[in-house]
């Protein structure tokens, strides 16, 4: 299902199973300071009580974490960013999703200005929009702008 914002926020009151609260979460701006964009979801096929697909988000999140390369790095080239236990539910996810909170910045120079070079293992405060979230049962990871960052020692 393609929805707007709209109908995304009717989902809400329709009062889908599990999908409801994960959708109030991402709409509400006092929760999690994101607004949702679009929305692309489905039943999971594998987790009868799960949900699947992409939700694009507007709105600006500070996490602290660890920025480093993809997990497939060498063969993915991508700085990325994975956020620690105590930040990670600023990220919205599906009930049924229990990877790490991590993604990768689609703005790759500005990142590798910011946080360092492709490689690079370090701490740091990161400021991102443009929240892409993507759940499915193959290699996809979230992606985001970086707006600003800091390296923390």
């Amino acid at each position: 299902m393609n929805t707007s914002k709209t109908s995304a926020i009717a989902l809400i009151t329709g009062g889908s199973p599990g999908l409801g609260g994960f959708l109030a979460a991402g709409a509400r701006d006092s929760l999690v300071g994101l607004r949702i964009d679009s929305i692309e979801v489905l039943p999971d096929p594998v987790d009868s009580f799960g949900w699947m697909g992409t939700v694009a988000y507007s709105g600006e999140v500070t996490l602290v974490g660890e920025v480093r390369p993809h997990m497939d790095y060498p063969e993915v080239t991508e700085i990325c960013f994975f956020a620690d236990d105590s930040v990670a539910e600023r990220l919205p996810r599906f009930p049924n999703d229990v990877r790490r909170s991590w993604l990768c910045f689609s703005n790759q120079e500005e990142a590798s200005t910011r946080l360092g070079e492709v490689g690079d293992t370090s701490r740091a405060r990161i400021r991102i929009d443009r929240f892409q979230y993507i759940y499915q049962h193959s290699d996809v990871y979230n992606r985001a702008r970086l707006v600003a960052g800091e390296l923390l020692r």
